[in-house]
């Protein structure tokens, strides 16, 4: 497949209900691991022509619960929520820190297809964590596939990785931060109701292994590591009431 690493996440199939378990199954993993490469040799420079990639206008945020921009809002809750002193503590026993929330990666906007990192955050202080988050969706409509969530994760992953010096030293600079790893964690964050969404539908088939297999090969090859997580024993207040 010629589809860049940024063009497969927002390919058709990889987002419809019916037919990414089936594309998971059917994915080259060398192929993903070829094109996370090439993306780092070749992403966006934001700090060459000026720009900071820590925004200093980010600071408490509560999206509206009438808006469709719910990943963001929900973002900006988590973030308020670790401003405020809250604790994120992974399964694994490690501390999360949340330190910023819709991280720029674009250098001008005509940078075709790359967004903004919901949430940006540090494990134990020193491993920078990439951070896609996802949730359910109201009203019938269906939310990003895990598979569109981790490839996409998986992309910027790799343009914070071709930019893990500018980006370490704002950290230091802003934060007292310092990042020990070359490469980010990457880890795919929703709510327990995202999860449910997936695993009950019939319609994608058994996605979760097909999935699991990718995650595995793309951890080992690029020593890096990911994780997918539910929200749980969590309250803090976002535009969709409290979580």
């Amino acid at each position: 497949m010629s589809l860049s690493l940024i063009e497969l996440y927002s390919h058709p199939p990889v987002n419809r209900i019916s037919e990414f378990g089936d594309f998971a199954k059917q994915l080259d993993v060398a192929e993903v691991i070829k094109k996370y490469r090439a993306l780092v040799q070749c992403a966006p420079h934001r700090h060459e022509t000026g720009k900071r990639y820590f925004v200093e206008s980010h600071d408490w945020f509560i999206g509206h619960k009438n808006s469709n921009r719910k990943e963001e809002h929900l973002a900006g809750a988590i973030f308020n929520a670790c401003k405020s002193g809250e604790t994120v503590k992974l399964p694994d026993g490690r501390k999360l820190d949340i330190i910023d929330y819709q991280f720029p990666l674009k250098t001008r906007q005509g940078d075709k297809g790359i967004g903004k990192v919901d949430l940006f955050g540090v494990i134990d202080s020193h491993i920078p964590c990439v951070i896609e988050l996802k949730v359910a969706g109201k009203k019938g409509r269906k939310p990003d596939t895990p598979l569109r969530a981790f490839l996409e994760g998986l992309a910027y992953c790799a343009i914070v990785e071709s930019n893990m010096s500018a980006i370490t030293h704002e950290a230091k600079t802003n934060f007292g931060l310092k990042f020990k790893k070359p490469r980010p964690h990457l880890m795919v964050l929703a709510p327990e109701n995202y999860w449910d969404y997936y695993v009950g539908k019939k319609a994608a088939g058994d996605w979760a292994q097909a999935l699991k297999n990718i995650i595995n090969e793309v951890s080992q090859q690029l020593k890096i590591q990911i994780q997918f997580l539910s929200i749980e024993n969590a309250e803090f207040d976002w535009g969709e009431g409290q979580l």
